[in-house]
């Protein structure tokens, strides 16, 4: 997974292939969170190369993460059609209903959850706030202002508060960095209407976090991380 190219402004910081992920997000601290594919575990990953793994007692297989930039976090579990809600102290706050949930996000401190059957996005049992927009596939990434990315089988549509989604890239996977969009497609990495920062990567996914840190680059092989 590792790229033939990269630029000045990112570096091959660490990967790591020993996980097979379900769902990879970046906190605002620089974390990386990897949800397991195949059990019930997220396990949080530190730039001095520490890591904290944390089992979910629950059945089931997880589907998306979710963290908040106050340190709450949550997994969807669509066999269950259930999401678990925890603190930043990894304390189980709520166990919400949802109906096939995939993919979800805090927005301030609201949760959305991709409904996978419907195509929607909504708050558990809410109102839907976009429609048509949504996959099993479906990844999230939040940005500033309430505004997402949402990536997957329409490809990179941007969602804003009130307003329609928007393609901004036919295929491929996006997210928010401190200094804009950041899409991967075809295996390139590159800044939204900027520069192409690496070339030469087979990961289809990625996460990041608006407020700066490491890109981590991910797929079914494991895991990447540029700084």
């Amino acid at each position: 997974m590792s790229p033939w190219f990269v630029s000045g402004l990112l570096t091959l910081a660490w990967s790591f292939g020993s996980v097979s992920p379900s769902d990879v997000a970046v906190d605002d601290s620089g974390v990386i969170w990897v949800l397991s594919a195949g059990e019930p575990v997220v396990t949080r990953y530190h730039s001095d190369g520490s890591s904290e793994r944390i089992v979910m007692d629950t059945g089931g297989l997880p589907a998306g993460l979710a963290v908040s930039p106050t340190g709450m976090w949550a997994v969807s579990f669509p066999a269950r059609n259930e999401i678990l809600v925890f603190d930043r102290n990894d304390v189980l706050l709520s166990t919400e209903t949802a109906e096939n949930p995939g993919d979800l996000v805090f927005q301030g401190m609201d949760l959305l959850v991709v409904d996978t059957a419907a195509g929607t996005l909504g708050p558990p049992g809410g109102a839907p706030v976009a429609r048509d927009c949504a996959g099993r596939s479906t990844r999230i990434s939040r940005g500033p202002g309430g505004d997402m990315l949402l990536s997957g089988r329409n490809g990179v549509l941007l969602l804003r508060t009130g307003a329609s989604p928007t393609v901004i890239a036919s295929e491929g996977s996006g997210c928010y960095t401190e200094e804009g969009v950041l899409l991967l497609s075809g295996g390139y990495l590159l800044m939204y209407r900027g520069d192409t920062l690496a070339t030469g990567l087979s990961a289809p996914m990625l996460a990041s976090s608006p407020a700066g840190g490491p890109v981590a680059l991910w797929g079914a092989d494991g895991v990447t991380v540029l700084e």
